[in-house]
């Protein structure tokens, strides 16, 4: 079996009990070969065969871009972590990062997703939900309750739009109605059409159209 990487052609040829590995640089032709176990050797085909999708790589970018952006806020935890490990295995982390980001986002509806910026929103989202104490191992949030968690956000957050939209005119903004937070959330949970809950708002307190 061979393998062309970064200029390196690697050949991998099995004994009996052991497997010739042979990297053979393409400007010089000159070979090296390394005599490695088959478990072993097995274990470097992987990572030499090791490819990436167009959206992993681009989960991974959003990542990366994330942590270094918390890097310069100066957040606590992303901090500690980066001095501790290094840049370079941080960067090397926003691969997984960014696979379980989008293996949440599979689990939410488009029409949720539609308003919501993937790059500066979402990943961020998902960025604010690693346990970072846990960090290297068991601090990526589970799919399916973060994704449940940020369903119920986007939908608030969607509600919230629909609210503003109605009360243009009658110019008015969300603030205006002066409820508390649990206030929103009740009203939004028992009626979830933004445009009903306006029309009963209008109609309780006799709201006029501005002119």
């Amino acid at each position: 079996m061979t393998i062309s990487l970064k200029g390196v052609v690697v050949r991998f040829s099995k004994l009996t009990k052991y497997t010739v590995v042979r990297l053979t640089p393409r400007m010089t032709g000159l070979a090296a070969d390394l005599i490695l176990s088959h478990e072993h050797a097995k274990d470097l085909e992987d990572r030499l065969r090791k490819e990436y999708s167009h959206l992993e790589m681009e989960a991974a970018l959003c990542v990366w871009e994330e942590l270094n952006q918390l890097t310069d806020r100066k957040q606590p935890e992303v901090c500690r972590v980066r001095e501790n490990i290094g840049s370079v295995e941080l960067r090397h982390a926003s691969i997984e990062i960014g696979k379980r980001a989008l293996e949440i986002y599979d689990q939410l509806d488009q029409d949720l997703l539609d308003g919501i910026a993937y790059d500066w929103e979402f990943i961020p989202d998902v960025v604010d939900m690693i346990d970072w104490e846990q960090f290297p191992n068991g601090h990526l949030p589970p799919a399916k309750p973060a994704a449940d968690s940020l369903r119920e956000r986007y939908t608030l957050k969607q509600w919230r739009w629909g609210v503003e939209a109605a009360l243009q005119p009658y110019a008015l903004k969300m603030e205006d109605l002066g409820l508390e937070e649990t206030e929103v959330r009740k009203h939004a949970r028992d009626t979830p059409d933004a445009k009903v809950f306006v029309a009963w708002w209008v109609e309780k307190y006799g709201l006029d159209r501005a002119a």
